[in-house]
C-alpha cells in the first residue's frame, strides 16, 4: 500500500501496521498520540472516492 499517497489523498495520517508481526506498531501509537493531543490535524478537504485512485494507492 502506498501510504504516502493514501495519506495525501485522504488528508489524514495513514500508518502501515501489522498486528501479527508487530511491524509499524510504534509508528501507529505515535500517530494516535499526535492526533489525540492535537499536535497533528487532518487537512480539511473533501474526499471523492474514485476506484482508479484507490486502486493505484493499493498497488
Amino acid at each position: 500500500i502506498d501510504v504516502r499517497t493514501l495519506s495525501r489523498d485522504l488528508g489524514i495520517p495513514v500508518v502501515a501496521a501489522s498486528a501479527r508481526s508487530k511491524e509499524g506498531i510504534p509508528e501507529l501509537l505515535k500517530t494516535v498520540h499526535q492526533m489525540a493531543t492535537g499536535s497533528v490535524w487532518p487537512s480539511k478537504k473533501t474526499v471523492l472516492h474514485t476506484p482508479d485512485k484507490t486502486g493505484r494507492a493499493i498497488d
